[in-house]
């Protein structure tokens, strides 16, 4: 699956948990996700922790990594790109 990313904007977003009451704070960057079989890119946002640079601009693949089974032995991604081309 190809990643796009078209801007480096990002936007923030933080708060407390309301099971742990320990604060948090990350940002958001609008990403979009080209599927198989489906004539448009599709709109997701991708989780950048906090102090860590935006991705830059180009096409991305999912780093094989970011997949792990989550403690509900569900499969789960951890969102990590590796640059096809950057801009």
């Amino acid at each position: 699956m190809r990643i796009e990313i078209k801007t480096i904007s990002v936007r923030q977003k933080s708060g407390v948990g309301k099971d742990s009451g320990k604060a948090y704070s990350f940002q958001l960057q609008t990403a979009y996700a080209h599927l198989d079989g489906k004539p448009y890119p599709t709109e997701f946002e991708l989780a950048i922790d906090d102090g860590k640079p935006p991705y830059g601009i180009g096409f991305y693949t999912i780093n094989p990594k970011s997949y792990y089974v989550d403690k509900f032995k569900n499969l789960a991604l951890s969102t990590s790109l590796i640059p096809e081309s950057v801009k």
